[in-house]
């Protein structure tokens, strides 16, 4: 009796480690092989969610394709990426019609290559502060001990608004063409001439306009000279300075 017990305790200690080898063997293996399967799923999962993500943006953004295109072709039609003088010359015959003054001359100059514009208030901080440094006051006897007399403050200066750049936006293609625009008409019609020119298709920029009579408030034509700037962004892939002619 006591030998079948041994034999029936060896056999079921041999059945257990059957079956443990067998979930070693095999059995673990395929548990790994599938949490391995999983993570990937989700790896997969969630790289699938992105590309979705990048794709209905790229949806919407084919959907307003035509848009955009409309958006590029004004802001093109404003700063041309060439001098594109021709165009802008025969739009300022257009304006020169339609305010019911004559144009005298057009002169183009050479264009200018663009110089980004220096901070005001931060020039003037970094020279106050260049001044300081280099200033050291001199010892002086201290005065008797005297009640100061009150001195009125004076009122805070005006900020400068602050210098928005960008820095796409350099002297290797922002280029700016100056041009003198002489036309003959009454003050009105002059006034008309420039509001025209400043709110028209293409940028442009006035920065002089005088008369060459002495009575701007005269009924009959004047002479009248209006200087200002056309502006032109080139194409990075052919940048060079558009050349104008006088």
């Amino acid at each position: 009796m006591d030998r079948n017990r041994f034999w029936m305790v060896v056999a079921v200690f041999a059945m257990v480690a059957v079956v443990a080898i067998g979930v070693l063997l095999g059995v673990q293996p395929q548990l790994a092989a599938a949490a391995a399967a999983d993570a990937q799923r989700a790896s997969i999962v969630a790289d699938n969610a992105t590309k979705q993500a990048v794709l209905d943006k790229l949806k919407s953004d084919y959907r307003q394709l035509p848009e955009l295109k409309a958006q590029l072709s004004e802001l093109e039609a404003s700063v041309p990426p060439s001098a594109n003088l021709p165009q802008f010359i025969d739009a300022i015959g257009a304006l020169a019609a339609s305010t019911g003054t004559t144009i005298a001359s057009i002169t183009p100059s050479d264009a200018q290559a663009y110089a980004p514009p220096v901070n005001a208030a931060a020039a003037a901080a970094a020279g106050s502060a260049a001044a300081d440094s280099k200033s050291t006051p001199a010892a002086s006897p201290s005065p008797a001990a005297t009640t100061p007399a009150p001195t009125p403050t004076a009122p805070a200066a005006p900020q400068a608004p602050a210098t928005v750049t960008n820095p796409q936006i350099t002297a290797a293609n922002f280029v700016a063409i100056p041009i003198t625009i002489g036309i003959t008409g009454s003050y009105a019609q002059a006034l008309a001439f420039v509001d025209g020119l400043q709110h028209g298709t293409r940028l442009f920029l006035v920065t002089t306009f005088a008369s060459a009579g002495s009575d701007s408030n005269a009924a009959g034509p004047t002479s009248w000279t209006i200087g200002g700037y056309a502006y032109v962004l080139l194409d990075p892939a052919t940048a060079t300075t558009p050349a104008t002619s006088k």
